[in-house]
């Protein structure tokens, strides 16, 4: 059976009817501590509330990530990455191609991005976004990516 790490922006697109369930692949669908606490940071409580709710609907599993970033990162659902060397490398990418965009998203976002398509690399499952500059850095990086 196949397997997806869902980014955050799937969730937001299925909650505002931009996509449905029906528009996802069959599959097991995964996330980390990273989507659910962005999903819960939502300043409108309903739309958070149904964000946390579509969460736990479609998640089967939730996994650790494979870095840990003070501040950001839940100590008991973040690995401590060997040199971090993939991960800061990432970053400097997703970085580049925003900028070449005119795209200039706040640098927690892009961390938490990088967070969420690292660990999908390393568990070797493919990576449900929206965001296509996440898509190019995760697939340049050995991963699978797509849009859902």
């Amino acid at each position: 059976m196949s397997r997806f790490m869902v980014d955050t922006n799937v969730f937001n697109r299925l909650v505002k009817g931009v996509i449905s369930e029906c528009d996802l692949p069959s599959g097991r669908y995964l996330a980390t501590h990273v989507q659910r606490d962005e999903l819960g940071a939502t300043p409108d409580g309903g739309l958070g509330s149904a964000l946390i709710a579509k969460f736990e609907n479609i998640v089967d599993n939730e996994l650790a990530t494979e870095s840990f970033v003070l501040d950001l990162s839940r100590l008991d659902q973040a690995k401590l990455s060997h040199d971090g060397s993939q991960f800061d490398a990432m970053l400097a990418r997703l970085v580049e191609l925003d900028n070449a965009r005119g795209k200039r998203p706040q640098r927690n976002n892009q961390v938490r991005d990088v967070l969420i398509a690292e660990t999908s690399i390393k568990h070797g499952v493919t990576l449900l976004t929206c965001d296509k500059n996440l898509e190019r850095v995760t697939t340049e990086f050995g991963g699978v990516a797509r849009e859902p």
